[in-house]
This record gives structure tokens, sequence and C-alpha cells, in this order.
């Protein structure tokens, strides 16, 4: 067994409290991506609603029955 040293303990509880924290940030940092990823796809579907019931009202109202 390797004997390690006051400072390499030291230095191995740091490396594992920033290993700790690294993955909260990933793990808020997706949950962020997420969300404005959502965002963005409501207000295209809404979009889409929008035109597609324009092309509907507008091909009722001209009489353009595909």
């Amino acid at each position: 067994m390797a004997s390690y040293g006051r400072e390499d303990l030291f230095v191995e509880y740091l490396s594992l409290q920033y290993a700790l924290y690294m993955s909260c940030f990933v793990c808020v940092l997706g949950g962020a991506f997420f969300l404005a990823t959502a965002l963005f796809v409501q207000r295209d579907r809404e979009q889409t609603e929008k035109l597609i019931r324009g092309l509907f009202v507008s091909a009722v109202f001209f009489g353009m029955d595909e």
C-alpha cells in the first residue's frame, strides 16, 4: 500500500470535492439548455399552428380545395 502524506490527502480531498461540484454544475447547465430548447419548441409550435390555421382559413375562404 502506498503511504499518503497529509498534503496528498488534502489534494485528493480537494479533487474529489471539485469533481462533486463539477457534476452539479453540468446538471444545472443541462437543465438550463433543456428549458431553453423547450421554450423554443413551444414558440415554434405556436407559430406553425398559426400558419396552418391561416392557410386553412384562406383555403376555405377562397375555395381552394386540395
